[in-house]
């Protein structure tokens, strides 16, 4: 490793010698020091950051902790970060932020310890940043700096990045360029291979195109000629340039991986290939794949596609619809009285009734009553959801939109101001919605209720029926909208691949359970308020219209919406040989060939070069 240092303009680089160790180096720049650690793609920052974290980390004495706390974070994660409101530095709120989800350190806790400025923060992956993001990175980071001047920091980027950038990092003290290996520390270590890297040391000590140096220099090529030529001679490396050397490299390697542990055929292994190389595109510039975080608009590129995912989309939630509209329906059609009594049914429950002599146990008989009429308000209902999902699939695969999926992983019930302004926004923002949807649908189907009936009803009558049931829907679907919006938060820390679906699931799940009581409160509120100022039947009609709502809108906004979108676009993207249907063992599969790695719920590749060449792939089609 060669260390370039900086510590004042003017002084010329140094070379630090082998076996030096950086925190020495680092701990002579005093109190807030900075360092910049450069170095060309696979020369080993990262493992000098990591190296440097683990000295810090036996040098402090927990128990006193008069020395900064190490904290290692990726930059990747860094995006269009805005300034909050609050005037907070943007870099601040990033950091609290990140400190939560990484290591569960309460943003209350963060900001103390930020106050106390005991951190050594160890940045990866500058680099790694979307190029559009990276000048206001480094522009955040300097306000940071300059507030915070007593914290230490290491920095890690790629040379040719960091040259590239608009923006110039403000006040580092030093900086460490890392050295491609040099020839002897590489024959070194092919000749800790013995017999096996024969033909890699011969080929490497070869006069032919500069051999295979401007590989070996490289830690992390060198290991993956290692593993891609063992045993096998590379001469078929050395007349090309090192774009085409690093692509048969990587083909060597992965034939590798598949020697050492094959699939069932070689059909399978391409299919293997195809399937990362989607994932490896979709990825782009991230670093990180999160099976629930797939998106429609990402995935769905063909009319195909979209037109299928619509049709799937719209009968799976017309099915479910008609389930919940067949269960209330079947339950009410005895209270509204549309339906002819039984009479054997209706003896026993008024017998009951009148056994009681209590006539408040009237409305759980008639309850109880209702339940004979459940399969023909399934059977209805269900019918009813068919034609609505395919009317609705087909139209929303001809519209071809693609909603974006939005998870609803968790909701936190708290007395915080911060919470309680969030619930309020949102529930200004849903009621104001819901309000507004509910009144104009109730005018239009006032309108058509009233031309459908008008020989009876009128059209005024009609009106009044789709106003008021316009201004129920508002009311129930913007206050349940609302409520579970400012109430939603997302998973602290990923544990399990695919966590957030399954956590939306069960947030549907209590969202629903609530919903089915909250449901027997406005069906016995509406009847008895209703019926005291206007006509009978059309206080059961709107009483039908309006009775699922809660179930319905908690499934929707709980997270029930969410699970069927992301199943519908699983299917399709399946039935077309997009992706696997089991994701975890195709995962658990590309693991074990070291392809990627998995860290919490998320995936990864082992560098971003094999994630670029997995990208570049291309099959023969025919």
């Amino acid at each position: 490793m060669v260390g370039v240092k900086w510590p004042s303009e003017g002084e010329e680089q140094q070379l630090l010698p082998p076996g030096t160790c950086l925190l020495d180096r680092f701990a002579n720049l005093g109190s807030g020091g900075t360092l910049l650690v450069l170095g060309k793609p696979g020369a080993g920052k990262t493992t000098l950051l990591l190296e440097l974290a683990q000295d810090l980390l036996k040098a402090t004495d927990f128990r006193e902790l008069k020395q900064p706390i190490p904290i290692v974070l990726n930059l990747s994660a860094w995006g269009s970060q805005r300034f909050p409101a609050d005037g907070t530095l943007v870099f601040t709120k990033w950091l609290l932020e990140e400190l939560w989800q990484q290591y569960l350190v309460r943003i209350e806790v963060g900001k103390t310890w930020l106050r106390q400025e005991k951190w050594t923060l160890l940045l990866d992956g500058l680099d790694e940043v979307k190029p559009q993001y990276r000048d206001a990175c480094v522009d955040a980071l300097n306000q940071f700096r300059q507030k915070f001047g007593n914290i230490e920091i290491v920095l890690c980027c790629r040379i040719a990045d960091y040259k590239a950038l608009n923006t110039r990092l403000k006040g580092f003290q030093a900086a460490v360029y890392v050295q491609p290996l040099k020839d002897k520390q590489v024959n070194e270590y092919l000749q800790q291979g013995g017999e096996a890297l024969v033909g890699l040391k011969k080929a490497n000590s070869s006069k032919v195109n500069s051999s295979l140096r401007d590989l070996t220099n490289t830690p992390l090529f060198l290991r993956i000629l290692t593993l891609a030529y063992c045993n096998r001679s590379p001469q078929e490396l050395l007349h090309l340039d090192k774009d085409q050397k690093l692509s048969l490299l990587f083909e060597r390697y992965i034939e590798r991986m598949f020697a050492q542990r094959p699939l069932s055929s070689e059909k399978e292994q391409q299919q293997m290939l195809r399937w990362l190389r989607g994932i490896a595109k979709k990825m782009g510039t991230d670093k990180e794949f999160l099976i629930e975080r797939m998106q429609p608009k990402d995935w769905l590129k063909t009319a195909r596609d979209k037109y299928l995912y619509g049709l799937i989309y719209g009968l799976i939630s017309g099915l479910i619809f008609g389930l919940i509209l067949g269960l209330i329906g079947g339950l009410i059609y005895e209270l509204t009285g549309d339906v002819i009594r039984g009479e054997i049914f209706d003896l026993i429950c008024d017998s009951t009734i009148d056994a009681t002599c209590n006539s408040n146990f009237k409305p759980i008989f008639e309850l109880i009553r209702g339940l004979r009429w459940l399969p023909e308000g399934l059977i209805s209902g269900l019918i009813l959801g068919l034609i609505y999902g395919l009317i609705g699939g087909l139209i929303g695969g001809l519209i071809g939109g693609q909603k974006p999926i939005v998870l609803v992983e968790a909701l936190k019930i708290s007395m915080s101001r911060t919470t309680g302004r969030d619930i309020l926004a949102s529930l200004r923002r849903e009621l104001t919605y819901g309000l507004n949807r509910g009144l104009i649908v109730g005018l239009i189907v006032g309108l058509i209720f009233g031309l459908i009936v008008g020989l009876t009803r009128g059209l005024i009558g009609g009106l009044i029926f789709g106003l008021i049931g316009g201004l129920i829907f508002g009311l129930i679907f913007g206050l349940i909208l609302g409520l579970i919006g400012g109430l939603k938060v997302d998973i602290i820390k990923r544990t399990f691949p695919n966590q957030g679906i399954w956590e939306s699931l069960k947030t549907m799940v209590i969202t629903v359970t609530i919903s089915i009581f909250f449901t027997i409160i406005i069906y016995f509120f509406l009847k008895n308020i209703l019926l005291s100022s206007l006509d009978p039947n059309l206080v059961k009609r709107v009483i039908r219209l309006v009775i699922g709502l809660p179930i319905m809108g908690a499934f929707l906004a709980g997270g029930g919406l969410t699970s069927i979108q992301h199943f519908a676009m699983r299917l399709v993207l399946y039935h077309t040989k997009q992706i696997p249907w089991n994701f975890v063992t195709f995962f658990q599969q590309a693991e074990d060939r070291l392809f990627i790695y998995r860290t919490g719920g998320s995936y990864v590749f082992v560098h971003r070069y094999l994630q670029e060449h997995f990208a570049n792939l291309s099959f023969d089609e025919t």
